[in-house]
């Protein structure tokens, strides 16, 4: 039998995925390039501007990694953390990325807010803010990239109140 919380993502899911994200993509999906993947993803607390934080939280292996398209924290296991990840392509400035998000229900001992941020470098490029508590939510982002980058470190930072669970999907780059 399904948990009612896992029957309220999957019914978030399947509206996001019903409803699309907006207006159409001017760039053709079929040039779409996979630049950061599910698997790529490695504990590294020294990227991003996260990396000046300090914490006494401690992240256990076992509360990330891949999980089918996704890459997965599990906030039980791990309720803070950076990741790396070689972006092995060159970005240009109007290019765009994709890539699928979602969490289940947020939840806390106390309201507070979570943060999840994707970035290259010292860059952030997408950030998401959520009060906790909060229902389950399922995203498309889409962003395009207002300067250049060849290369570089790309990074992915979960700042977490609870036991929560975060997946971020395969990002592709769409040439402009």
């Amino acid at each position: 039998m399904w948990s009612a919380e896992f029957r309220a993502f999957a019914a978030t899911c399947a509206l996001g995925l019903a409803l699309g994200c907006g207006e159409a993509n001017e760039a053709d999906p079929a040039n779409a390039e996979v630049v950061l993947a599910p698997d790529g993803w490695t504990y590294d607390e020294s990227v991003g501007p996260w990396s000046r934080l300090e914490t006494e939280e401690d992240c256990s292996e076992q509360g990330f990694g891949p999980e089918s398209a996704y890459f997965e924290v599990e906030t039980d296991r791990c309720p803070w953390g950076s990741w790396a990840q070689e972006l092995d392509a060159e970005l240009r400035a109007g290019d765009v990325i994709e890539f699928d998000f979602h969490h289940l229900d947020l939840r806390a001992p106390v309201p507070a807010t979570a943060v999840v941020e994707l970035g290259v470098g010292e860059q952030v490029l997408w950030t998401l803010r959520r009060d906790i508590p909060s229902p389950a939510a399922f995203e498309q982002v889409e962003i395009e990239i207002d300067r250049a980058f060849e290369g570089g470190l790309a990074w992915f930072h979960v700042h977490n109140h609870g036991d929560n669970s975060y997946r971020l999907g395969t990002v592709r780059l769409t040439p402009r």
